[in-house]
This record gives C-alpha cells, structure tokens and sequence, in this order.
C-alpha cells in the first residue's frame, strides 16, 4: 500500500511518528544495539482510543535521518506531527510540518505518550511471534510492505 496519511481529514487528531526494532528477544541490550531490524512506524490518532491508518516501513539503520525522510514521504505537509524529543525531528517545523516533541524518556508511562506508534509495535510484534514464530531475519522487506 502506497499514497500519504492525509492529515486534513477533520477526525483526525494527530499522527504519532517513531522507530520499534522486531526480531525476537535479547538479552540485556537495548534497541538500537540489539541486532534486531528497525521498524519505522507513522500511525494516526482518530481519538485517544481510536487508530486510522498507518504506515509501516523497515530502515536501514536505527536512529538516522531516514527516519524524517520517511515521515516527509507518507505525511502530508501542514500536519501534526508527534514524536519523542529526539533532535533529528527538530528539522520537521522547517519542512512545513507541525511538530509536538513529547519527552518520552522522562515520562512515567512511556506507552502514554505515543499510544497509537506503541499499540502498532506491540501488534506487529504479537503478529510475528505468533505468525512467524520469531523467525524474522533483519531487514524484513518482503514481510513489511
């Protein structure tokens, strides 16, 4: 599936970007140092409850640019973007995007601050544990689309 989130639509709250990693457990490493693939998410917020589409993309490295660039090819200009506080996303106010930082890192709940980037990684996880049984090499094209 290809084309934008169009954000203009009236239902729809805010579009929620951020990086998940897939690939089965590791033992005491965190995300980006973990091996597994990254997964870049764009997911938007109907309603605090409520999803509306999303966008899925495998990238080539964890934490990079790539992941704006991503954001800038499905989302419309003029849109609301949330992220986490990372500094690449800075860059999104000066490409004619909305964005709202949310320090993620600080927040007592993590999975309160991005609900709906959250509950698309948590599903995409179950679906290959279940599904795939963990057997998912890094990247993951074919699998992702």
């Amino acid at each position: 599936m290809t084309g934008k989130i169009l954000n203009l639509r009236r239902d729809c709250l805010v579009l929620e970007v951020d990086q998940s990693f897939l690939g089965g457990k590791s033992a005491g490493r965190p995300g980006p140092s973990s091996g597994k693939a990254p997964i870049m998410i764009a997911a938007e917020r109907i309603s605090a409850h409520r999803l509306g589409r999303i966008r899925l993309r495998v990238a080539k490295a964890p934490g990079t640019l790539e992941l704006v660039d991503f954001a800038c090819e499905v989302i419309e200009p003029g849109s609301v973007i949330r992220t986490d506080g990372a500094a690449m996303f800075r860059r999104l106010a000066t490409l004619g995007y909305a964005h709202e930082p949310v320090a993620g890192n600080t927040a007592p709940d993590r999975d309160a601050v991005m609900p709906g980037a959250h509950l698309v990684s948590s599903l995409l996880k179950r679906w290959t544990a279940g599904t795939l049984h963990q057997r998912i090499s890094p990247p993951a094209p074919a699998v992702l689309p």
